[in-house]
């Protein structure tokens, strides 16, 4: 079966959708054995490239900007279309691997929304999830991630600022999904929330208030505020190895448990008739 590629998006910074992205794949491939390769097309801090213990460029890879160029230009007999294999990075985690991200990508044609969905084509048979980390923004880079998903995670954090921006991404879901009669716009996005502190009464009130409309569409697993969630990202690791026993960990592999079934069930063949 070709891989299901997520992407990880919310245009708010500091809403822990990085940390979402590493530690969801890192879920799958520990707990659950898949094999996920992980996408960083966050082109300015490269987030997820370090916070799974790899700076851009230093494993020698070929940089992801050069695929998706050369897939807007072209090639030539005496210049062949470089391979997206290529730009593949095995992490410390059995069968997690990593596409950095590359200042690069900053310069990939604004035009070319489908860009990213044609890059991925070759990597689908390879893996059982591509979670693709996107930028703190609308740009280019996320509307790609869009148009190449299979499904959408928005993480939210329990707070006014991050729930009023959530109406502006949708928006930009809902145009992706009218053009795209290969996804479900019922099914498509699902929304999670992230730094719950329970002790924040009125921000817990607002927080149920705003995504009343969200009910169906929201994963009852919630991530805890915890310092060692930040303290893994700093390590260059996820949270399964730098504290496996913290309650991000246990958040975490919630979470996973929950998108696995919700996939299983999104993805079952339907009855006709």
């Amino acid at each position: 079966m070709a891989a299901i590629v997520v992407a990880i998006a919310n245009q708010k910074g500091g809403v822990g959708k990085t940390t979402s992205a590493v530690n969801l794949a890192a879920s799958l491939a520990i707990h659950h054995q898949q094999r996920v390769l992980v996408v960083d097309m966050d082109a300015t801090q490269a987030n997820a490239t370090l916070a799974l213990g790899h700076r851009p460029g230093e494993a020698g890879e070929l940089p992801f900007s050069h695929v998706l160029t050369a897939r807007t230009e072209g090639s030539t007999a005496d210049a062949p279309r470089p391979q997206v294999t290529d730009c593949l990075v095995k992490t410390k985690i059995e069968n997690l691997y990593l596409i950095p991200a590359d200042k690069g990508l900053l310069l990939v044609p604004a035009y070319k929304y489908d860009m990213l969905a044609r890059a991925m084509i070759p990597l689908k048979e390879y893996f059982n999830f591509i979670v693709i980390d996107t930028p703190p923004s609308l740009s280019l880079l996320t509307h790609a991630a869009l148009h190449a998903a299979d499904t959408v995670l928005v993480p939210c954090e329990q707070s006014r600022f991050s729930l009023e921006g959530l109406a502006d991404l949708l928006d930009v879901i809902e145009t992706v999904t009218a053009n795209r009669p290969d996804v479900d716009p019922a099914t498509f996005y699902r929304v999670m929330l992230t730094k719950v502190d329970s002790r924040l009464k009125r921000s817990g009130e607002y927080t149920e208030r705003e995504l009343a409309t969200h009910k169906e569409r929201l994963y009852a697993a919630q991530i805890r505020r915890t310092d060692s969630l930040n303290q893994a990202h700093a390590a260059g690791l996820p949270i399964f190895h730098f504290d496996p026993s913290s309650l991000g960990a246990e958040d975490y592999a919630e979470l996973t448990k929950e998108f696995l079934a919700y996939e299983s069930q999104r993805t079952a063949p339907h009855p006709v008739g």
